[in-house]
């Protein structure tokens, strides 16, 4: 069974040297001091498409020839992402509603990812 999250892009980081997913964090708010939640995009065929279409919405705001692999957005696109429920216990066994395990992206000193629960794999990106 898949779900569908509809809410801004306020960040995400190319995996370069690790597994090669796209970490994402999706807000209700535009705003960054708005719980976050991480969605992933994992390398291959299969999800291809959304890796396209979720890394655009990044390079949109990134200068011409940017190398860089993470990104928090200045101005977040709503967006909806339909993938499957996953809860990354590899960061912490307890706690899985509050802890963020040590994830999320760091901006003006804070992150804001709440809880091990994530989309992934993400299987459509969509936006406005």
């Amino acid at each position: 069974q898949t779900v569908t999250l509809d809410g801004f892009l306020v960040a995400a980081k190319f995996e370069a040297t690790a597994d090669h997913d796209i970490h994402a964090e999706i807000a209700e708010s535009p705003k960054w001091e708005t719980p976050h939640v991480v969605v992933e995009v994992p390398p291959g065929p299969a999800y291809c498409d959304a890796r396209k279409k979720l890394w655009s919405l990044v390079k949109a705001e990134l200068p011409a020839n940017s190398t860089s692999t993470i990104h928090v957005m200045e101005t977040p696109p709503k967006v909806r992402i339909t993938g499957y429920v996953f809860l990354d216990s590899a960061h912490g066994s307890t706690k899985f509603c509050k802890t963020s395990g040590g994830r999320g992206i760091h901006h003006n000193g804070t992150q804001q990812v709440i809880g091990l629960w994530e989309v992934h794999p993400v299987l459509e990106v969509s936006s406005e």
